[in-house]
């Protein structure tokens, strides 16, 4: 027997973003989740165990996301994700296993979270379709509430409405730094998502994961590597990125330091260095586990830097290496966001954005000294 809603999930993150959404507000809903990191299916099957949603159900949408979104080039994915919506309900039909939801939760405007919606759009006078914390794409995309031109053609044509048109709620983290973010998105109703006090949230969180409040973050500096093969890094970008991370090394000592992989990486570990355990582990748990306020955390750029301030008030030291590797990469939008998050510590001395290797290098020492002296108090 199915629900009446669904959450439909394809990180760990958006999996702990669903847990406390059910948890928080007493929801009944099945979740679905994708096959888009290394041991979902596993992580699928200890979610079931916990019975916290109705249904669990693991789709391997790989396959499908082949045949009919993805292309050789951009072009020919544009051309794919237009000729999509004639097979919208058999894309669905792959995913769901009912067309009888009255509400479903999906993280952000995907082309694939739409075709799983439009076929029960199309059959049900009343749906509700709400977005959740996506994390940085959720505060900075202003075209997550907006519907193109040729959406809207193609909705109407074979789904009656576009999904745009449903949408009247979404669940945030942080409502505030939302409408701070988008002023002019008045008409949406913005709902805080809360951190459980169920008694025994983190140990369901830690089982599901398998993850432990003990190990996981035994060192003082945490690296989260980004995923270079989606943002196509060039050589020097490369290059960059790197010699900032011997900088880590050499300022704090590598016995120091945990590199904690992307889920979806895949390449060779370096012998040399400490990987964090499990890298399906998103940081919000890692949080739950410990107090990161005096951890320092390394990245190009990652919703990862803003989610212990959102969640749980903790103000670790953060670098953001965008500008230092590559300025251009990064949307005005999300530098924006990285902004706002900054302007919300307590501590504003604790949040860098470095522009070059010499204020990066200027970074690590304020950091190392701010450390060394709350030790000695």
């Amino acid at each position: 027997m199915y629900s009446d809603s669904c959450f439909i999930c394809a990180t760990p993150f958006h999996i702990m973003t669903a847990v406390n959404l059910v948890f928080s507000r007493g929801l009944d809903a099945d979740l679905y989740l994708l096959n888009r990191f290394p041991g979902s299916k596993e992580v699928a099957s200890l979610l079931e165990e916990q019975h916290i949603f109705r249904n669990v159900i693991w789709c391997d949408d790989s396959e499908l996301v082949k045949k009919y979104l993805k292309g050789g080039n951009p072009y020919i994915t544009k051309i794919k994700e237009v000729s999509s919506y004639c097979f919208a309900d058999r894309i669905s039909r792959q995913i769901l296993k009912s067309w009888d939801y009255t509400a479903v939760f999906i993280p952000w405007k995907y082309i694939l979270y739409r075709l799983i919606c439009y076929p029960i759009i199309k059959r049900k006078k009343t749906i509700d379709v709400f977005y959740y914390d996506e994390g940085v794409a959720s505060y900075a995309a202003p075209y997550m509430l907006s519907t193109s031109v040729v959406e809207k053609g193609l909705a109407h044509l074979f789904f009656g409405k576009p999904m745009g048109a449903c949408i009247h709620k979404i669940f945030l983290y942080s409502p505030d730094l939302y409408r701070s973010l988008n002023p002019e998105a008045k008409w949406i109703s913005v709902c805080k998502i809360d951190i459980p006090q169920h008694k025994d949230y983190t140990k369901i969180l830690n089982l599901i994961f398998r993850s432990s409040a003990n190990t996981d973050m035994n060192a003082p500096v945490l690296i989260l590597e980004t995923l270079r093969i989606d943002l196509d890094f060039s050589a020097e970008e490369n290059s960059l990125l790197d010699r900032a991370y011997q900088m880590v090394f050499h300022r704090f000592g590598k016995e120091n330091v945990l590199v904690k992989r992307h889920p979806r990486d895949g390449s060779a570990l370096h012998p040399d260095i400490h990987y964090y355990p499990n890298s399906s582990v998103p940081i919000e748990l890692i949080c739950a586990n410990n107090d990161m306020s005096e951890k320092v955390i390394v990245c190009f750029s990652s919703t990862a830097a803003a989610t212990p301030k959102l969640l749980f008030d903790q103000e670790p030291y953060v670098i953001l290496l965008y500008k230092l590797v590559n300025e251009e990469r990064i949307k005005t939008q999300e530098a924006s966001y990285y902004t706002a998050c900054q302007q919300l510590y307590r501590q504003n001395n604790r949040f860098f954005i470095p522009e070059n290797e010499a204020q990066f290098s200027e970074a690590l020492l304020t950091i190392q000294n701010q450390i060394e002296a709350g030790r000695r108090e």
